[in-house]
């Protein structure tokens, strides 16, 4: 909002120079630029989390940290509505410095507001498509279809042999986020960490920030792979978690305890340090020298 307020003031002065005669009115249209700048990114911003599933305050204000949609749909809602906001507010504004009465300065805003609405939300949606197909999820929606089959450290998943579609929510510590209300929603969700592709949670929790716990258990099979290589990491974690998961529940077993399990949340409570949300759910544990000696040897290994 800072930069957007900023820019749009200087762009607004320069764009009105001929209409200024002294310091006030240049600080005047200074003012309305920047308050329409200002106002736009924070709306822009709201409408893009919102689109994510999150919430438009948060968005708004800036603290949802990493929510964002993609998709053509999501960019032409952010690109309307912030050219709706800046078009209406500097339209209005800038009549009214220039000597036009309400009446006549909110129709200047709605008529600049439809117009930058409009090619805001043409463009948007345009970068928006592109974007996601950058994500390899749908130009359209932002979503994509994910096996499950092939992910590592699943939680709280009974089925993990199925696909699902998830949405594309932004990024956690660098990883795309996905969620689908297929693996529940809050404190309530599964998660699974997918090979090349990301993390995958229920609704809500990345967006609404809802179980961050989740987040940091899953953030720390990325941080396996990256201590052991992704080969051994497929070859001796994916298998052992996936099949460890599908036990869950059975004869008394405990996915959560497995060693896969807490070895991750050892590296993620290292990783966040004083960040880190500790939760009787996830048990903290170091792996032990069997099972990185055999992490090793998998180096040594051909792929299968």
């Amino acid at each position: 909002m800072l930069i957007g307020g900023l820019i749009g003031g200087i762009s607004n002065l320069i764009m009105n120079a001929d209409n200024i005669d002294n310091f006030w009115e240049g600080l005047g249209y200074f003012g309305v630029g920047a308050a329409a700048g200002a106002l736009s990114a924070g709306v822009g911003a709201g409408a893009n989390v919102a689109m994510a599933g999150g919430s438009f305050g948060a968005g708004f204000m800036g603290t949802a940290a990493g929510v964002s949609s993609t998709g053509f749909i999501a960019g032409a809602v952010t690109g309307a509505s912030a050219g709706l906001t800046n078009g209406f507010v500097s339209g209005t504004g800038n009549g009214l410095l220039g000597g036009q009465n309400l009446g006549q300065s909110l129709s200047s805003g709605l008529d600049q507001g439809w117009r930058q609405g409009l090619g805001g939300g043409l463009t948007g949606g345009i970068f928006g498509g592109f974007d996601a197909m950058s994500k390899d999820v749908n130009f359209w929606t932002g979503k994509t279809d994910l096996n499950l089959s092939t992910g590592y450290g699943a939680h709280n998943i009974a089925d993990v042999n199925q696909t699902i579609t998830g949405k594309y929510v932004g990024k956690y510590e660098g990883v795309n986020i996905y969620e689908s209300a297929k693996l529940g929603q809050g404190q309530y969700s599964g998660g699974i960490t997918l090979p090349g592709r990301g993390i995958i949670v229920g609704n809500g929790v990345m967006t609404r920030n809802l179980y961050p716990e989740l987040l940091q258990h899953e953030f720390g099979h990325i941080l396996q792979a990256n201590e052991v290589g992704l080969k051994a990491f497929y070859m001796v974690i994916g298998k052992e978690s996936l099949a460890s998961a599908a036990m869950h529940g059975k004869f008394g077993w405990d996915h959560n305890t497995f060693w896969t399990e807490t070895w991750s949340n050892y590296m993620s409570s290292n990783y966040f340090g004083s960040r880190y949300i500790f939760s009787s759910s996830f048990p903290i544990q170091n792996i032990s020298w069997y099972n990185y000696l055999k992490l090793k040897a998998c180096t040594y290994m051909p792929w299968p």
